[in-house]
């Protein structure tokens, strides 16, 4: 199934022929044309949920991951709620498992605690492999809304939270101290001046480098 030169053909009419055209090519058993003239079809409708639902069904049924994050984002921005929820878990499980994309992933969770506060997004959150892309603060107001989970028996809560009390002592540090300074040796005096003065403000920043023992 194909269509003529698309410069030819009024926008108003482009989406109703891809529609048309992915509707006989799956008629005919012609899955791939199918999926091309849908994803062409979302592209110019992407309001139409039901659309957006089929081409991700269609893109599971063959296994295209790649293609699959697309319509996923676009049909959780027309959920709310639970709805939305489940589609941002499936975009960032899609994210971590098939597409080495970790950061992706977590942006996708945190979609997803937007729309519902749940908790396989918070436990997912915590999963090993993001600790890279899960900054302080974050894992932080997860420990804590996941310690506040009813289905949380008293001693994992007890635990959340130590470990959260543990981020949040380190956390001036944490802001402070890059690694980089750390490695080249700068005193933390100097490396804690440079961070700030980077954050920029009115206020003049002196730094003042100093051992500290017992004798003096």
């Amino acid at each position: 199934v194909r269509i003529g030169d698309p410069d030819a053909i009024p926008d108003g009419a482009r989406a109703e022929l891809h529609q048309r055209a992915a509707e006989l090519a799956a008629d005919l058993g012609d899955g791939e044309a199918a999926r091309r003239h849908l994803s062409l079809y979302c592209a110019h409708a992407p309001g139409d949920a039901a659309a957006l639902t089929r081409l991700a069904a269609m893109h599971r049924d063959v296994g295209a991951h790649e293609p699959l994050a697309e319509p996923l984002a676009m049909r959780a921005e027309l959920a709310s709620g639970s709805a939305a929820a489940a589609l941002h878990l499936e975009l960032a499980d899609l994210y971590a498992a098939r597409l080495g994309r970790p950061e992706a992933a977590v942006a996708a969770l945190r979609d997803a605690l937007q729309a519902e506060v749940s908790l396989p997004a918070l436990r997912a959150l915590l999963d090993p492999r993001f600790a890279d892309h899960v900054d302080p603060l974050l894992r932080s107001d997860v420990l804590n809304k996941l310690a506040a989970q009813p289905s949380i028996s008293d001693l994992e809560a007890a635990a959340l939270l130590t470990e959260r009390a543990q981020i949040l002592s380190n956390l001036p540090r944490q802001v402070l101290f890059a690694e980089r300074p750390a490695r080249a040796g700068t005193p933390k005096a100097l490396a804690a001046r440079a961070t700030l003065e980077a954050i920029g403000g009115p206020t003049r920043i002196e730094a003042h480098v100093r051992h500290v023992a017992a004798r003096n």
